[in-house]
């Protein structure tokens, strides 16, 4: 269940994270799975890019997606563990982004999403 809680300024308790994943389709996998599990209202598999890292003491460069995923604060524990468990990566990048405002109809509808 969903919790009703609001952050400041009255705004629904909705958030974003932001992971990426390799070029390919491991993308399309986990938003389905995110979507289907209710754990996600939309996510978005921006286009490739290039990311540059130190990995085990060696440079790395990768081609990936980035997925964007709107989620409610009071999901985001589960969802971080079901990323991982999905993600093809050893330490998958998993950022929780608050969300501070926005069209209110638009953070009403992603909380529904999640009911």
């Amino acid at each position: 269940m969903v919790s009703s809680a609001k952050q400041p300024g009255d705004v629904p308790a909705v958030c974003l994270v932001i992971c990426p994943v390799p070029a390919g389709n491991s993308g399309d996998r986990i938003a389905r799975h995110l979507l289907e599990e209710r754990l996600a209202a939309c996510v978005q598999l921006l286009p490739a890019g290039v990311s540059y890292f130190f990995w085990k003491g060696e440079m790395q460069q990768t081609e990936e997606h980035l997925m964007v995923i709107k989620s409610s604060d009071a999901l985001y524990p589960v969802l971080e563990l079901r990323l991982q468990a999905l993600h093809p990566y050893d330490l998958p990048e998993i950022l929780k982004l608050p969300v501070e405002g926005g069209l209110a109809g638009y953070l009403s509808w992603v909380l529904e999403q999640l009911a």
